[in-house]
């Protein structure tokens, strides 16, 4: 995929999924038992393994957030000198992830360029879980597939639509402030909110530096573009907003959703010479297989429910 976007999109920035890189860590420390004890763990033990686990991916974690490039390499620099000894975890952590993808997995990076908020990959995942609900099963034809498409952009149009009614006209008590006279009903309750958190910094006597990462992550202004403002005795506009989250209908063609669709035909089915093959049970659900993090869980499960019997 990544080498595709490299041919196709040249020009673009793609970001790493922060949820599958943390998944991904998580299932490597699990398959090679790197914090293990010993190897019949009584269950205390199994219990520290888990717990030294866990602290490790909070670490992990909290390097993936870092703002800041200096941040980053104080919080990297800590988790190689507390885990000094587990060499084969940082050569894994640096050679397959931090050495080639820092610029698309740390913050202080990614947040340099236009995403509105998207680090990880579950809307598309999520639309992926809807679209299957409406298919049903993986043994339909083309006609039956184009129809269920249309039948779930149709619904999903009309939701849309009610739920941005919906916020245009119940917006918060507390977005209404002079600051926000020209946004309240022509931008989304979620970006104000945003940007009332950073209003709401400049009451602060200890304010952090800005870095303008929301400005270019988010398209909305930060504190110091606020506080600019209200010296200048002014309010914010609506060209301050990037147009992502104005209520605005869509005016691209492709995004309309029609209700009628040109008469599709499946394809013409080729007979081939000899005898038919025998037909086999044929898999007709639309669930995946499992991920790499789903499996060492649940191998990590089957091994805490193992009852251990004491060497003779």
């Amino acid at each position: 995929m990544i080498n595709a976007l490299k041919e196709v999109f040249p020009w673009q920035q793609n970001l790493l999924c922060e949820w599958h890189v943390t998944t991904a860590i998580l299932a490597y420390i699990k398959r090679e038992r790197v914090f293990r004890i010993a190897i019949n763990q009584t269950d205390e033990q199994v219990a520290e393994e888990e717990a030294k686990q866990d602290k490790f991916m909070a670490r992990v974690s909290g390097l993936i957030i870092s703002t800041t490039v200096n941040t980053y390499q104080t919080r990297l620099k800590g988790i190689q000198q507390d885990y000094k000894h587990h060499i084969e975890l940082l050569q894994y952590l640096a050679n397959t992830w931090l050495d080639p993808w820092a610029t698309q997995i740390i913050r202080a990076y990614a947040d340099q360029y236009l995403h509105f908020g998207n680090r990880a990959t579950s809307r598309i995942e999520g639309g992926h879980s809807v679209l299957k609900k409406y298919l049903q099963t993986s043994m339909g034809d083309l006609k039956m597939v184009m129809e269920k498409v249309n039948l779930l952009l149709t619904n999903q149009h009309v939701q849309h639509g009610a739920s941005m009614g919906q916020a245009k006209d119940r917006t918060p008590q507390r977005l209404m402030i002079p600051l926000f006279a020209e946004l309240v009903g022509r931008v989304t309750p979620f970006v104000l909110l945003k940007v009332l958190g950073q209003y709401d910094m400049l009451a602060s006597k200890d304010l952090p530096p800005c870095h303008h990462l929301l400005r270019r992550s988010m398209g909305v202004p930060c504190h110091h573009e606020i506080r600019n403002r209200l010296q200048q005795q002014d309010v914010l506009h609506l060209s301050d907003i990037h147009e992502r989250w104005h209520f605005i209908k869509p005016t691209l063609g492709f995004l309309s959703v029609t209700a009628g669709q040109p008469l599709l035909m499946n394809p013409r089915v080729i007979k081939s010479k000899g005898r038919p093959k025998k037909s086999k049970s044929k898999k007709t659900s639309t669930q995946r297989d499992p991920s790499a993090f789903e499996i060492e869980a649940k191998k990590a499960k089957e091994r805490k429910g193992r009852v251990l019997r004491p060497r003779k």
